[in-house]
Protein backbone atom coordinates (compact mmCIF):
# COMPACT_ATOMS: atom_id res chain seq x y z
CA UNK A 1 0.00 0.00 0.00
CA UNK A 2 1.17 2.88 -1.10
CA UNK A 3 1.75 5.90 1.65
CA UNK A 4 2.48 9.90 1.83
CA UNK A 5 5.33 10.95 4.83
CA UNK A 6 2.82 13.48 5.31
CA UNK A 7 0.84 13.36 8.36
CA UNK A 8 -0.63 14.84 11.57
CA UNK A 9 -2.38 12.92 14.63
CA UNK A 10 -3.50 13.71 18.25
CA UNK A 11 -3.98 11.24 21.11
CA UNK A 12 -4.82 11.89 24.71
CA UNK A 13 -5.89 10.13 28.19
CA UNK A 14 -6.84 11.00 31.20
CA UNK A 15 -7.04 9.25 34.77
CA UNK A 16 -7.66 10.29 38.12
CA UNK A 17 -3.80 10.60 38.40
CA UNK A 18 -2.57 11.60 35.22
CA UNK A 19 -3.64 13.31 32.02
CA UNK A 20 -1.20 12.59 28.75
CA UNK A 21 -1.21 13.16 25.21
CA UNK A 22 0.43 13.47 22.47
CA UNK A 23 0.68 15.32 19.26
CA UNK A 24 2.83 13.95 15.92
CA UNK A 25 3.69 15.79 13.04
CA UNK A 26 5.36 13.96 10.06
CA UNK A 27 7.07 15.41 6.44
CA UNK A 28 8.97 13.58 4.18
CA UNK A 29 12.62 12.96 5.15
CA UNK A 30 14.89 10.56 3.11
CA UNK A 31 15.22 8.39 6.31
CA UNK A 32 13.46 7.98 9.34
CA UNK A 33 14.40 10.59 11.85
CA UNK A 34 12.45 11.11 15.18
CA UNK A 35 12.53 14.51 17.34
CA UNK A 36 10.32 13.56 20.89
CA UNK A 37 10.07 15.95 23.29
CA UNK A 38 8.66 15.03 26.78
CA UNK A 39 7.16 17.23 29.68
CA UNK A 40 10.22 17.82 32.07
CA UNK A 41 10.68 14.82 34.65
CA UNK A 42 9.48 12.08 32.05
CA UNK A 43 12.51 11.07 30.28
CA UNK A 44 11.66 7.39 30.28
CA UNK A 45 8.39 8.33 27.96
CA UNK A 46 11.00 9.54 25.58
CA UNK A 47 12.48 6.55 24.93
CA UNK A 48 8.99 4.62 25.20
CA UNK A 49 8.05 6.79 22.25
CA UNK A 50 10.84 6.45 20.50
CA UNK A 51 10.25 2.86 20.53
CA UNK A 52 6.74 2.49 19.25
CA UNK A 53 7.14 4.65 16.49
CA UNK A 54 9.95 2.94 15.06
CA UNK A 55 7.88 0.28 15.08
CA UNK A 56 5.06 1.05 13.07
CA UNK A 57 7.08 4.13 11.29
CA UNK A 58 9.86 3.34 8.47
CA UNK A 59 9.97 6.63 6.58
CA UNK A 60 10.06 10.31 7.49
CA UNK A 61 11.00 12.92 9.94
CA UNK A 62 8.53 12.80 13.13
CA UNK A 63 8.09 15.31 15.67
CA UNK A 64 6.62 14.25 18.76
CA UNK A 65 5.43 15.75 21.39
CA UNK A 66 3.93 14.42 24.59
CA UNK A 67 2.14 15.88 27.47
CA UNK A 68 2.29 15.44 30.60
CA UNK A 69 -0.32 16.80 33.79
CA UNK A 70 0.35 15.17 37.28
CA UNK A 71 -2.84 15.59 39.23
CA UNK A 72 -1.57 13.53 42.37
CA UNK A 73 -0.94 15.72 45.44
CA UNK A 74 2.54 16.40 47.29
CA UNK A 75 3.02 15.51 50.38
CA UNK A 76 3.91 18.89 53.51
CA UNK A 77 6.35 17.57 56.62
CA UNK A 78 6.26 19.80 59.62
CA UNK A 79 9.10 19.75 61.59
CA UNK A 80 7.52 19.96 64.94
CA UNK A 81 10.08 20.39 67.18
CA UNK A 82 11.48 23.55 64.49
CA UNK A 83 7.89 24.55 65.50
CA UNK A 84 8.31 24.33 69.08
CA UNK A 85 11.48 25.71 69.28
CA UNK A 86 10.24 29.44 67.32
CA UNK A 87 7.30 29.57 69.77
CA UNK A 88 9.53 28.97 72.96
CA UNK A 89 11.85 31.34 71.45
CA UNK A 90 8.96 33.90 71.00
CA UNK A 91 6.85 33.47 74.31
CA UNK A 92 10.87 33.87 76.29
CA UNK A 93 11.08 37.37 73.61
CA UNK A 94 7.56 38.53 74.75
CA UNK A 95 8.11 38.12 78.33
CA UNK A 96 11.85 40.07 78.33
CA UNK A 97 10.00 42.85 76.17
CA UNK A 98 6.93 42.92 77.40
CA UNK A 99 5.32 43.04 74.11
CA UNK A 100 2.22 41.17 73.58
CA UNK A 101 3.13 37.59 71.87
CA UNK A 102 0.43 37.61 68.69
CA UNK A 103 1.58 34.50 67.54
CA UNK A 104 -0.26 32.73 64.70
CA UNK A 105 -0.50 29.43 62.92
CA UNK A 106 -0.09 32.10 60.03
CA UNK A 107 2.96 33.78 61.17
CA UNK A 108 4.77 30.11 61.57
CA UNK A 109 3.72 29.18 58.21
CA UNK A 110 6.32 31.83 56.24
CA UNK A 111 9.40 30.04 58.53
CA UNK A 112 10.46 27.45 55.72
CA UNK A 113 12.88 25.67 58.13
CA UNK A 114 9.08 24.35 59.96
CA UNK A 115 7.42 22.98 56.58
CA UNK A 116 8.62 21.28 54.05
CA UNK A 117 6.84 20.25 50.68
CA UNK A 118 7.89 17.21 49.01
CA UNK A 119 6.49 16.47 45.40
CA UNK A 120 4.38 13.54 44.49
CA UNK A 121 5.83 10.71 43.73
CA UNK A 122 5.81 9.30 40.01
CA UNK A 123 4.43 6.07 39.31
CA UNK A 124 7.04 5.60 35.62
CA UNK A 125 4.69 1.99 35.07
CA UNK A 126 1.86 3.55 35.18
CA UNK A 127 2.57 6.59 33.15
CA UNK A 128 4.19 3.80 30.36
CA UNK A 129 1.04 2.30 30.28
CA UNK A 130 -0.81 5.20 29.65
CA UNK A 131 1.52 6.82 26.99
CA UNK A 132 1.57 3.36 25.09
CA UNK A 133 -2.39 3.39 25.05
CA UNK A 134 -2.67 7.10 23.62
CA UNK A 135 0.35 7.09 21.66
CA UNK A 136 -0.72 3.86 19.90
CA UNK A 137 -3.94 5.41 18.98
CA UNK A 138 -2.34 8.85 18.04
CA UNK A 139 0.16 6.35 15.77
CA UNK A 140 -2.70 4.73 14.25
CA UNK A 141 -4.56 7.90 13.46
CA UNK A 142 -1.32 8.92 11.64
CA UNK A 143 -0.84 6.38 9.66
CA UNK A 144 -4.52 6.80 8.52
CA UNK A 145 -3.97 10.09 7.41
CA UNK A 146 -0.33 9.00 5.49
CA UNK A 147 -2.38 6.10 3.54
CA UNK A 148 -5.02 8.49 2.88
CA UNK A 149 -2.81 10.72 1.39
CA UNK A 150 -0.79 8.79 -0.38
CA UNK A 151 -3.76 7.22 -2.15
CA UNK A 152 -4.09 10.25 -3.75
CA UNK A 153 -0.42 10.65 -4.56
CA UNK A 154 -1.09 7.00 -6.54
CA UNK A 155 -3.51 8.29 -8.54
CA UNK A 156 -1.86 11.71 -9.64
CA UNK A 157 1.43 9.62 -10.61
CA UNK A 158 -0.71 6.87 -11.98
CA UNK A 159 -1.94 9.33 -14.31
CA UNK A 160 1.03 11.18 -15.22
CA UNK A 161 2.96 7.58 -15.67
CA UNK A 162 0.19 6.43 -18.51
CA UNK A 163 0.89 9.83 -19.93
CA UNK A 164 4.89 8.81 -20.10
CA UNK A 165 3.86 5.57 -21.43
CA UNK A 166 2.18 6.84 -24.37
CA UNK A 167 5.19 9.44 -24.82
CA UNK A 168 7.38 6.24 -25.41
CA UNK A 169 5.07 4.58 -27.33
CA UNK A 170 4.81 7.73 -29.91
CA UNK A 171 8.44 7.88 -29.82
CA UNK A 172 9.17 4.30 -30.28
CA UNK A 173 6.72 4.69 -33.54
CA UNK A 174 8.63 8.01 -34.41
CA UNK A 175 11.98 5.92 -34.26
CA UNK A 176 11.20 3.06 -36.59
CA UNK A 177 9.94 5.61 -39.85
CA UNK A 178 13.30 8.20 -38.79
CA UNK A 179 15.43 6.00 -40.66
CA UNK A 180 13.47 6.25 -44.18
CA UNK A 181 12.56 9.85 -43.48
CA UNK A 182 16.25 10.75 -43.35
CA UNK A 183 16.92 8.68 -46.28
CA UNK A 184 14.57 10.55 -47.98
CA UNK A 185 15.77 13.81 -46.62
CA UNK A 186 19.07 12.96 -47.57
CA UNK A 187 18.52 11.83 -51.44
CA UNK A 188 16.18 15.08 -52.00
CA UNK A 189 19.21 17.02 -50.80
CA UNK A 190 21.29 15.47 -52.81
CA UNK A 191 19.56 15.74 -55.56
CA UNK A 192 18.96 19.50 -55.27
CA UNK A 193 22.41 19.97 -54.85
CA UNK A 194 23.89 17.81 -57.54
CA UNK A 195 20.84 18.54 -59.68
CA UNK A 196 21.27 16.95 -63.22
CA UNK A 197 23.92 14.68 -61.85
CA UNK A 198 22.73 10.67 -61.18
CA UNK A 199 22.31 10.21 -57.18
CA UNK A 200 25.07 7.42 -56.15
CA UNK A 201 22.48 4.82 -53.91
CA UNK A 202 25.41 3.71 -52.52
CA UNK A 203 26.38 6.52 -51.08
CA UNK A 204 22.93 7.15 -49.60
CA UNK A 205 22.39 3.62 -47.79
CA UNK A 206 26.12 4.44 -46.50
CA UNK A 207 24.90 7.34 -45.00
CA UNK A 208 21.77 6.24 -43.84
CA UNK A 209 23.82 3.34 -42.19
CA UNK A 210 26.07 5.84 -40.00
CA UNK A 211 23.01 8.40 -39.00
CA UNK A 212 20.83 4.72 -37.97
CA UNK A 213 24.13 3.69 -35.91
CA UNK A 214 24.52 7.04 -34.28
CA UNK A 215 20.78 7.45 -33.63
CA UNK A 216 20.04 4.01 -32.70
CA UNK A 217 17.63 4.35 -29.58
CA UNK A 218 16.32 0.66 -29.24
CA UNK A 219 18.26 -0.26 -26.05
CA UNK A 220 17.03 2.83 -24.33
CA UNK A 221 13.63 2.46 -25.43
CA UNK A 222 13.67 -1.11 -23.98
CA UNK A 223 14.97 -0.29 -20.65
CA UNK A 224 12.29 2.52 -20.69
CA UNK A 225 9.63 0.24 -21.44
CA UNK A 226 10.85 -1.96 -18.51
CA UNK A 227 11.23 0.50 -16.00
CA UNK A 228 7.58 2.27 -16.70
CA UNK A 229 6.59 -1.34 -16.06
CA UNK A 230 8.29 -1.49 -12.79
CA UNK A 231 6.82 1.74 -11.34
CA UNK A 232 3.50 0.62 -12.52
CA UNK A 233 4.05 -2.41 -10.04
CA UNK A 234 5.38 -0.82 -7.45
CA UNK A 235 2.30 1.29 -7.20
CA UNK A 236 0.16 -1.50 -6.96
CA UNK A 237 2.01 -3.16 -3.88
CA UNK A 238 -0.64 -4.81 -1.71
CA UNK A 239 0.42 -5.07 2.13
CA UNK A 240 1.91 -2.98 4.89
CA UNK A 241 5.50 -4.43 4.91
CA UNK A 242 8.22 -2.22 3.49
CA UNK A 243 8.56 1.29 1.79
CA UNK A 244 8.41 1.59 -2.14
CA UNK A 245 9.60 5.50 -2.04
CA UNK A 246 13.36 4.96 -2.63
CA UNK A 247 12.95 2.37 -5.04
CA UNK A 248 10.53 4.64 -7.00
CA UNK A 249 13.07 7.37 -6.58
CA UNK A 250 15.42 5.37 -8.06
CA UNK A 251 13.23 4.60 -11.06
CA UNK A 252 12.93 8.19 -11.46
CA UNK A 253 16.92 8.36 -11.77
CA UNK A 254 17.18 5.37 -14.71
CA UNK A 255 14.05 6.80 -16.38
CA UNK A 256 15.36 10.22 -16.45
CA UNK A 257 18.82 8.53 -17.76
CA UNK A 258 17.46 6.78 -20.71
CA UNK A 259 15.16 10.00 -21.68
CA UNK A 260 18.47 11.87 -21.52
CA UNK A 261 20.28 9.35 -23.47
CA UNK A 262 17.68 9.21 -26.28
CA UNK A 263 17.76 13.21 -26.81
CA UNK A 264 20.97 13.23 -27.06
CA UNK A 265 21.02 10.66 -29.70
CA UNK A 266 17.66 11.79 -31.62
CA UNK A 267 18.08 14.70 -34.21
CA UNK A 268 14.48 14.00 -35.18
CA UNK A 269 12.47 17.11 -34.73
CA UNK A 270 9.89 15.43 -33.06
CA UNK A 271 11.26 12.73 -31.16
CA UNK A 272 13.19 15.64 -29.51
CA UNK A 273 9.78 17.25 -28.49
CA UNK A 274 8.04 14.11 -27.48
CA UNK A 275 11.14 13.87 -25.65
CA UNK A 276 10.71 17.72 -23.72
CA UNK A 277 7.48 16.71 -22.95
CA UNK A 278 8.41 13.14 -21.30
CA UNK A 279 11.27 15.33 -19.42
CA UNK A 280 8.35 17.69 -17.89
CA UNK A 281 6.04 14.97 -17.25
CA UNK A 282 8.99 12.54 -15.54
CA UNK A 283 9.80 15.86 -13.08
CA UNK A 284 6.27 16.08 -11.70
CA UNK A 285 6.32 12.14 -10.98
CA UNK A 286 9.34 12.63 -9.01
CA UNK A 287 8.42 15.67 -7.29
CA UNK A 288 5.50 13.69 -5.92
CA UNK A 289 7.18 10.23 -5.41
CA UNK A 290 9.32 12.15 -2.70
CA UNK A 291 6.61 12.39 -0.60
CA UNK A 292 6.37 8.79 -0.78
CA UNK A 293 7.20 6.44 1.93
Amino acid sequence: MISSMTGFALGSVKTENYDISVELKSVNHRYLELNIRASRGYPHLEAKMRTLLKQKISRGKVDAYITVKNNLNGVVNVDTVVAQNYVNALNILAQQTKLKNDLTISALMRIKEIFDTAPPEEDTEETSSLLEQTAEAAIAELIFMRTAEGEKLKLDILEKLNSLRLLTGQIELLYKGSLERYREKLAKKIQETLSDTAIDENRILTEAAIYAEKSAIDEELVRLHSHIAQFFKLLDTRGTGGTVGKTLDFLCQEINREVNTISSKSSDTQIVKLVIDAKSGLEKIREQVQNIE
